[in-house]
């Protein structure tokens, strides 16, 4: 059966499945149970119904689908094996255990909104227990029930991430509560546009303390206590604007590139126990293009000719984030369409 048959069969749900989830295979349909193991009619009702199905002769591979894009690909696992014929009964859902977070502690800051809310959702999806950390308490609560909504813990935490005190304790209160952190995510920033002759002082030190003071004493700090535990990951978060010209926003611009600088450092310092890369997106449209042209929302100058979606970011975020890059440290890893090829 083809993704377009699938998708007729599809019931639309915000939710998607997870490791955990039961499935059970019929004729004609497949039901998903929760981790709780719910009655098929319970597990419709809490919306775990599941969309599409797509089979062939050995094994069957059950798709969530949202829109018209395949949102989640998992293959059940149990006695549904390659070469295998089919059976009905009950199947565990597993994902490629590359990718798999299960019980992992994820510190994403800036994770109430944009880049950093997906990537906070692709990490409690594949079993973490995730960390949001940003300015506004209400949008990082409202963001940790989601995650709870799919069984994993979730802290909301207000933070200033460009004042050491602040980052402090918020390392403090995230030990206190999973006792350590396993990947760390320097997410938050901020880039106004504007000619450079016309930046202020105060608006400089703004903008080097969210973009790059303070990712150093989160990473730092949180790097020094994986060395002496078990290890662990930190993703930089940086942009396309650290490694080409950007006019009107080079304050932002030299403290990403500040940032790649600390990474390559940060991965020599506290390796092996510790990868440190960096994650740069290109032009995404997250809230930020709320500010941008029309035409700027729907064309790019890279290979791809267009901006990024903001569940774009999620492979790459989730490819530095598990045991898939465990042989790769001091790295950028570009998400933006393909910016400047060759350069």
């Amino acid at each position: 059966m083809g993704v377009g048959a699938a998708r007729e069969r599809c019931v639309q749900h915000p939710r998607r499945l997870v490791v955990g989830h039961e499935v059970a295979i019929t004729d004609e349909q497949a039901i998903v149970f929760d981790p709780g193991g719910r009655r098929p009619d319970e597990a419709a009702a809490r919306g775990w119904e599941l969309g599409g199905i797509e089979r062939d002769a050995h094994v069957v591979q059950i798709s969530l689908l949202r829109g018209s894009s395949v949102e989640t690909n998992l293959r059940p696992t149990s006695d549904v094996r390659q070469g295998a014929p089919l059976t009905k009964g009950f199947h565990t859902m597993a994902i490629d255990p590359l990718f798999d977070l299960t019980d992992k502690v994820v510190l994403v800051t800036g994770g109430s909104r944009g880049l950093g809310y997906q990537m906070v959702k692709a990490f409690a999806e594949r079993g973490a227990d995730v960390i949001i950390a940003s300015r506004k308490l209400d949008a990082c609560e409202a963001v940790a029930e989601e995650v709870r909504a799919l069984g994993r813990r979730a802290m909301a935490h207000s933070v200033h991430a460009a004042k050491w005190d602040s980052i402090d304790e918020l390392i403090e209160a995230s030990y206190a509560e999973f006792g350590r952190i396993d990947v760390c995510v320097c997410n938050a920033g901020m880039s106004p546009a504007m000619p450079s002759h016309e930046v202020t002082e105060s608006l400089f030190d703004s903008v080097l303390g969210l973009n790059f003071k303070g990712p150093f004493r989160l990473a730092s700090q949180v790097a020094k206590r994986m060395t002496d535990g078990d290890g662990g990951v930190i993703i930089n978060v940086t942009s396309s604007g650290s490694l080409m010209p950007l006019p009107g926003v080079v304050a932002y611009g030299s403290a990403k590139a500040a940032l790649n600088a600390m990474t390559r450092s940060l991965a020599a310092e506290y390796g092996p126990k510790v990868r440190v890369n960096t994650l740069s997106p290109g032009p995404f449209l997250t809230d930020i293009a709320k500010a941008w042209t029309p035409e700027a929302r729907e064309t790019s100058a890279n290979a791809l000719a267009r901006p990024g979606n903001p569940e774009e970011i999620v492979t790459a975020a989730l490819f530095l984030a598990s045991p898939a890059s465990s042989f790769t440290s001091g790295a950028i890893v570009r998400v933006d369409g393909g910016l400047q090829i060759g350069q």
